[in-house]
């Protein structure tokens, strides 16, 4: 990971952590008092509140992290793998060896609910969709009586009910920003402070108007906007296309993946194609990827150029086009990362794109 990336990335969490900070403070308190009993903490909201990142910053909250010695932050997501999700709980505060990774479900469960037993502990449960993921998850967590707390993010209020129906108070709702809230995280995102050239006011009017409330989208159009930020040219540009970079329904996401996936280079569709054949918040390490492209035939050779060389080329020019995907300094692809998945999430509205992509493209 280069500097320059690292200085971006740590500005970027500083406008998350600056935005939230008020509703991050408020569920770190729910985290860290009340009973002593196991309680289940729900942030719960619409798509593209900012739930992930909300919990995110609360997680790492100084007086959570203060408070809790063994934590874990694990995506559960649509696509359900209870397996992975306990092994992802259980790296988080303890080694995992041959014997735990070729355990069972139910072997995995007693094993980790024996590791919690008698301990502090703060799980956070990002992106549950089911009440039946609970109820998959729910005997894992022993009741301590040390004031233990479950995290989980979800935008279905019966999941939130589900868990904890006797306590509302433990239910943290997110709601659209107001407007003024709106203009407020698009100016710290472009210009990180509370303020927008006048000659720039008109259209930044529009594309807050436009977001319609949604951190996310808002963030979108950050993003977009950084490429030239005092140009009036390019916020116009932006203002006028910005219905056509937020997905609003089911037809005009399939019309926007439809349309990036034709700007790939044919070479490419097939490398791009072939992500579906791994699960959804899957970390998948780079040096796997191109041996797997190479194995069935997607990079040929050019030149003199060995087909290593040729497979990253081909890499780095799908994340100059997917801004979804990165490559950080462990080598690998994580697309749950949710500091990246606003890109992806926005432009694909949780549509399983690429089974999209296998039964329209083939």
């Amino acid at each position: 990971m280069t500097s320059n990336w690292n200085g971006s990335q740590a500005l970027e969490d500083d406008h998350h952590r600056t935005f939230f900070a008020e509703e991050a403070d408020e569920v770190a308190e729910l985290l860290t008092t009340g009973p002593e009993n196991l309680e289940v903490i729900y942030i719960l909201g619409m798509f593209g509140l900012g739930k992930t990142t909300l919990a995110k910053i609360a997680y790492n909250h100084p007086n959570v992290d203060y408070e809790y010695m063994i934590r874990a932050f694990v995506n559960v997501s649509q696509d359900y793998d209870g397996k992975e999700i306990l092994l992802k709980i259980l790296a988080s505060f303890s080694q995992i060896n041959e014997e735990v990774t070729n355990m069972g479900i139910r072997g995995l469960k007693k094993y980790i609910r024996k590791q919690l037993e008698g301990k502090k502990y703060m799980i956070a449960l990002d992106d549950v969709w089911g009440l039946e993921d609970w109820d998959r998850l729910k005997d894992v967590f022993p009741n301590n009586n040390k004031r233990c707390r479950v995290m989980i993010t979800t935008r279905h209020v019966e999941v939130a009910k589900y868990a904890n129906p006797s306590n509302p108070e433990y239910v943290y709702t997110l709601y659209y920003l107001t407007l003024d809230e709106s203009r407020e995280l698009l100016r710290s995102r472009v210009f990180h402070k509370n303020h927008c050239p006048q000659k720039l006011q008109e259209f930044e009017l529009e594309i807050v108007e436009t977001c319609g409330g949604l951190p996310l989208a808002i963030e979108v159009m950050a993003s977009i906007i950084l490429n030239h930020p005092e140009s009036i040219d390019w916020w116009k540009d932006v203002a006028k296309f910005v219905k056509h970079y937020i997905a609003r329904d089911m037809s005009q996401t399939f019309e926007v993946v439809e349309s990036m996936y034709n700007l790939l280079p044919n070479y490419l569709k097939p490398c791009f194609l072939y992500l579906g054949a791994f699960h959804e918040d899957l970390e998948i390490p780079v040096w796997k990827l191109v041996r797997l492209w190479i194995s069935e035939g997607f990079i040929q050779q050019d030149g003199n150029s060995n087909l290593e060389d040729i497979a990253e080329k081909g890499k780095a020019a799908m994340e100059n086009l997917f801004q979804h995907i990165h490559e950080y300094n462990f080598r690998s692809f994580l697309s749950g990362d949710p500091r990246l998945d606003h890109h992806r999430r926005l432009c694909f509205h949780n549509v399983n794109v690429l089974v999209y992509f296998q039964n329209n493209f083939r």
